[in-house]
């Protein structure tokens, strides 16, 4: 039986937002990109994840509802983790 690793299976390319991301625009990210969690960071450290249940619960319709604009606080920047 082959053994796999988690490097195997993990995203490498990842959409990361600094704490600074409005709530919409990090809702919007999420779906646009299909994904359900976001990785927060802060001068290149992980310091949190929020999901797309976190925001849906905080308030459906306020966060979802809201326009979708980019805003340079919540550009969303890739990693590549080897």
């Amino acid at each position: 039986m082959v053994t796999k690793q988690v490097k195997d299976w993990m995203t490498s390319e990842v959409i990361t937002v600094s704490g600074r991301c409005p709530l919409p625009e990090a809702y919007w990210l999420m779906i646009e990109n299909k994904i359900r969690r976001l990785p927060v960071v802060y001068d290149g450290t992980l310091v949190g994840i929020v999901t797309l249940e976190n925001l849906r619960r905080i308030n459906p319709i306020g966060v979802a509802g809201q326009a979708h604009s980019t805003s340079t606080r919540c550009l969303p920047s890739f990693q590549y983790t080897s």
